[in-house]
């Protein structure tokens, strides 16, 4: 019986691995980004710093905005590169104020922005933020809601300017019922925090066909990826910011874990449906682009139901009518 489990056990393993190796989207194009200015949250690790890598490489001006201080980041872009156009800005994801400092700060130093990667997330979090947030939909989603309506301006002000949402096909596995019910914690048992990840990342699709539609007409255009299994810091930070007592869930993060590095992608392949939305000639806007191809939406993300998430991402983020994106 035994050794039948350990045979099935393999079986999966060897089958992910084969689906990985052959649903790698690569991302061809030779876009140079001389003269262009990207912002990219969470951009001291993981595949944000290899986004960050990626575009300082075609000449970009790089904003790294992230939480943890990452001036050994931006020297080492600078030294693999050879671009000195490279710099760090404080920003926590988790607090709208520090949120609304980053974005006043930005819109006082910078004239132009060409791509917002709307990258940085985490998982795990079961706790509340100083506005009252549940942490992984904050993080996830409702910081980069507001930091996209606050940076507006200055991507309408540029021509051609891209905003990126990194989502997850992880947001098919969500139990949102309605707009009020994105802040609070799911009640399925026993995977509850791996649903509320699933709930973030649902209601930022929701909102990227609104921002989509709505920049559409402002020359910006806004699309969603998915980077799939990658192998990154936020598996270890699920493990970590699960309650101890939580043996059940830390056992599956563990279980996840160890799978993610048997056959999860590297950073650098994660980041490929990413590049696509950025410099890809052919992407429409509002698309979900899995492997470098346009892939389908959660059903229930109807026009009715995105209006509800909409209205009620604007509350919790208390943006006001004059902030809103028109």
């Amino acid at each position: 019986m035994i050794v039948a489990f350990l045979y099935c056990i393999i079986y999966i393993i060897l089958l992910l691995k084969f689906v990985s190796v052959i649903t790698k989207g690569i991302c061809r194009s030779n876009a140079c980004l001389v003269g262009k200015t990207a912002v990219i949250t969470g951009g001291n690790s993981g595949m944000g710093y290899q986004c960050a890598l990626n575009l300082a490489s075609r000449g970009c001006r790089i904003i790294i905005a992230d939480v943890v201080d990452s001036k050994h980041s931006v020297k080492t872009i600078i030294e693999k590169t050879g671009n000195p156009n490279i710099k760090y800005m404080h920003l926590d994801l988790a607090s709208f104020a520090s949120v609304r400092k980053f974005a006043a700060t930005l819109k006082n130093d910078e004239k132009r922005l060409d791509i917002l990667i709307n990258n940085a997330g985490c998982g795990g979090f079961n706790t509340k933020s100083e506005d009252g947030i549940y942490k992984v939909l904050q993080i996830n989603y409702l910081g980069h809601f507001l930091l996209t309506h606050l940076l507006a301006s200055l991507l309408k002000e540029t021509k051609k300017s891209r905003v990126v949402f990194v989502s997850s096909l992880l947001a098919f596995t969500n139990d949102l019922k309605s707009g009020d019910t994105i802040n609070r914690l799911t009640k399925l048992p026993h995977f509850d925090e791996t649903f509320n990840y699933g709930n973030s990342k649902a209601a930022m699709l929701a909102s990227v066909n609104i921002f989509a539609e709505r920049f559409k007409q402002h020359g910006v255009l806004v699309a969603a990826s998915h980077p799939g299994i990658v192998d990154t810091g936020i598996f270890t930070t699920c493990v970590t910011n699960t309650k101890k007592n939580d043996f059940k869930m830390r056992l599956f993060y563990g279980f996840i874990f160890i799978i993610v590095k048997l056959v999860g992608k590297t950073p650098v392949e994660g980041i490929q449906s990413t590049l696509h939305c950025t410099l890809a000639s052919k992407v429409q806007p509002g698309a979900f682009i899995v492997d470098c191809m346009s892939f389908p939406k959660p059903w229930m993300l109807t026009d009715e139901f995105c209006k509800e998430i909409w209205a009620e991402s604007l509350r919790l983020a208390a943006i006001s009518e004059d902030e809103e994106i028109k």
